[in-house]
């Protein structure tokens, strides 16, 4: 599959869980966010690790140096996302 293809189909795939998450309770929709910040976390080798390889392709295509910076899966911008999936999960609807 190509990478447009897959792009669409991960579009779509959202597009669904999007309409399913709008049907969900506030209470539920924040569990969701929490487990999904604590398997960011506890995952966090595994994502660095196919960070990686994005990382070695950005190169290939030359990507600058920044860009590439900004792309790379730090322990801070890891713990930067869970974070920011709990702050949401705190939000008011």
């Amino acid at each position: 599959m190509s990478v447009e293809a897959n792009i669409v189909e991960m579009a779509k795939a959202a597009r669904a869980a999007s309409v399913a998450m709008a049907k969900c309770s506030s209470k539920k929709k924040n569990e969701v966010l929490i487990a999904i910040a604590d398997r960011i976390e506890q995952q966090a080798a595994i994502v660095q690790k196919e960070n990686q390889k994005d990382l070695v392709r950005a190169k290939e295509m030359g990507l600058s140096d920044a860009m590439i910076d900004r792309l790379a899966g730090t322990d801070a911008t890891i713990k930067s996302m869970a974070d920011g999936l709990k702050e949401v999960a705190r939000l008011n609807d």
